[in-house]
């Protein structure tokens, strides 16, 4: 699983542990990385964190189904990706990473997300939240669906709010948001800029569902 392989893959240009208020524990990496950015990175790492954990539970209110607690965090912008885990957090060159998508595959609809597995759910939405089309197994009723589509583009916004913050501290691309997954309770949640999908997570393949929505 992505979450918990990370660390020393290819493509990774640094580590680190972080406290849930934000504070550096420690940090490792393989070219030059700032003491400096490491604290900043961290900072990041536990704003987004405690973010996450707030939309979760009000995903899990909305739904009825249990998203929290937050496991982990995959995001990829720019020419960058990151993954935060409960207390860690790595920063890593997507085009030399896990994260790179397969060349010339064709892009997924609606019906070739719902065979993934464990997909109940699929979506397509504007960038201002509003929904476009779905196929689901969980059966959702639209107002749920409404809410949760724009949850998810809110997110998806508040995101590149912080990844253009952080690729001006950093002086690296991490904008524009290419795909997001979050990891909670009993659920997984992927996302790109136009679609969404909502998969169990001891069911679904961590990997096949991101490298799905990656573009």
């Amino acid at each position: 699983m992505i979450l918990e392989r990370t660390i020393g893959k290819a493509g990774t240009v640094a580590v680190g542990e972080f406290t849930p208020d934000g504070k550096l524990v420690a940090y490792k990496s393989n070219e030059a990385f700032s003491a400096e950015l490491a604290m900043m990175t961290a900072q990041f790492a536990a704003t987004t964190r405690m973010f996450l954990s707030t939309v979760a539970a009000s995903f899990s209110h909305l739904t009825e189904l249990p998203l929290v607690p937050y496991h982990g965090l995959i995001f990829s912008g720019g020419e960058m990706s990151s993954v935060i885990r409960q207390d860690h957090w790595a920063i890593v060159r997507t085009s030399e990473s896990e994260f790179l998508p397969s060349k010339g595959a064709a892009e997924p609809g609606l019906e070739d997300f719902l065979r993934l597995h464990g997909v109940g759910f699929a979506g397509y939405y504007t960038v201002d939240g509003g929904e476009i089309a779905c196929k689901q197994t969980i059966g959702f009723r639209p107002d749920v669906r409404a809410t949760a589509t724009r949850l998810v583009a809110s997110t998806t916004m508040a995101f590149h709010g912080l990844a253009t913050a952080f690729s001006y501290l950093s002086q690296s691309s991490w904008t524009p948001v290419k795909a997001w997954l979050y990891a909670g309770g009993d659920w997984v949640i992927v996302v790109n800029q136009c679609c969404w999908i909502l998969a169990e997570a001891g069911e679904a393949e961590i990997d096949e569902l991101y490298r799905a929505v990656i573009r």
